[in-house]
C-alpha cells in the first residue's frame, strides 16, 4: 500500500513538472510597461504612439474604443499596460506589441 501511495505521488509530481508554462507575452501577459497620457492614433485594430519612440500596439480589449466610440483616425490620450508579441523568430518586418486599455479620451 505504502508504494502504491509512493509511486502515485511521484506520477503526480512528474505530471506537474511536465507541464509548460504559459509564456508571458499576448494579451494574456501580466504586462510590462504602462503608458500613461501617451498621444496616439487609432488605426482600427491597432494604437500607434506618436512622438518620439513612437510604437503600434494591437488592443486587447476592444469594448474601450466602443463605449468611447472612437473610430478611425481619431487623435486619442492613450493610458494602459503593454505586452510583448508572443513571436520569438526572426522577422523582417516589425511585428505590434499589445495593450490592455486602462483609459482612452480624444484630443
Amino acid at each position: 500500500m505504502k508504494k502504491h501511495l509512493l509511486h502515485l505521488i511521484g506520477v503526480s509530481l512528474l505530471f506537474s513538472a511536465c507541464q509548460e508554462a504559459k509564456p508571458d507575452c499576448g494579451c494574456d501577459g501580466s504586462g510590462g510597461t504602462v503608458l500613461t497620457d501617451r498621444l496616439a492614433v487609432y488605426t482600427n485594430t491597432q494604437i500607434r504612439t506618436l512622438g518620439t519612440g513612437g510604437y503600434f500596439f494591437t488592443v486587447c480589449n476592444n469594448d474601450k474604443l466602443t463605449e468611447k466610440n472612437i473610430q478611425a483616425g481619431d487623435t486619442v490620450y492613450v493610458s494602459g499596460i503593454t505586452n510583448n508579441s508572443c513571436f520569438k523568430g526572426e522577422t523582417l518586418i516589425a511585428l505590434p506589441g499589445y495593450i490592455k486599455l486602462t483609459e482612452l479620451r480624444r484630443k
